[in-house]
């Protein structure tokens, strides 16, 4: 089975068909990560039988089949010196427009420097879908900032993160790691739990076919839905079912 698409996807995605093949040896996996975009432009070339997404644009087909398999959560990173530990949307959409320039016009106060550092924006490329979600239930009709860093990949906003004390950034919330600081969007954090209910930035998962799934990809998706796939899912995300 071939599948490509959102970075996001790619650690439950390969946590799934370890799984799925040990239960079905003679099905093999190839998962290709890149952005939404990709995942989409390959199922329609028939390049793959799946497409990860975490955004579903409005173009896409009517006769393609989309199937939720998963809540996340965009998970708002800072460097562990970062004193601040939370952000109102409003604050969040503030940096990332470009309107607060320095960490204390959203009250984060850098004890060793009198004014605070400059603000620097990470954001994701174009075909992201983890950047699509943060444009639409963050930024509204504002911009992002064209002072914003663009990275190709949630691995590389955390990299470039865990070495800048001045930076911010978004990614899925199963790429946080212990090299950055998460911080509670209106009191809440990010978690499998809160991004069925409570998380104002939670988004769902999908598997996309362009056909009604059969055979070994029907098989696949049922496992991933699955009680046994869905405790898989739990690791990392919240629940579908």
């Amino acid at each position: 089975l071939r599948l490509a698409g959102a970075t996001s996807l790619v650690l439950l995605l390969e946590d799934l068909s370890q799984a799925f093949s040990a239960q079905h040896p003679n099905i093999a996996f190839e998962i290709q990560d890149g952005n939404t975009a990709l995942g989409l432009d390959l199922l329609a070339k028939g390049g793959v039988e799946l497409a990860a997404v975490s955004w579903l644009p409005s173009d896409l087909p009517v006769a393609w089949v989309t199937t939720p398999i998963a809540w996340d959560g965009l998970a708002i990173i800072v460097h562990p010196s970062n004193p601040l530990e939370e952000l109102t949307i409003l604050q969040l959409r503030r940096i990332f427009a470009g309107w607060a320039f320095r960490w204390q016009e959203v009250g984060a106060f850098f004890a060793a420097n009198e004014n605070s550092p400059t603000i620097q924006v990470i954001s994701r490329e174009d075909g992201s879908g983890t950047r699509a979600v943060f444009e639409q239930q963050v930024m509204g009709n504002e911009r992002v900032t064209f002072n914003a860093l663009v990275m190709p990949t949630s691995q590389a906003v955390v990299d470039y993160i865990a070495e800048h004390e001045n930076a911010i950034g978004y990614v899925s919330m199963a790429w946080a790691d212990d090299r950055v600081k998460v911080l509670r969007i209106e009191g809440i954090s990010p978690a499998p739990q809160t991004v069925r209910s409570g998380y104002h930035l939670a988004y769902p998962l999908y598997l996309v076919t362009r056909d009604q799934p059969i055979g070994s990809v029907k098989a696949f998706l049922d496992f991933v839905l699955s009680p046994a796939g869905q405790s898989i899912v739990s690791r990392r995300y919240g629940r579908i079912r």
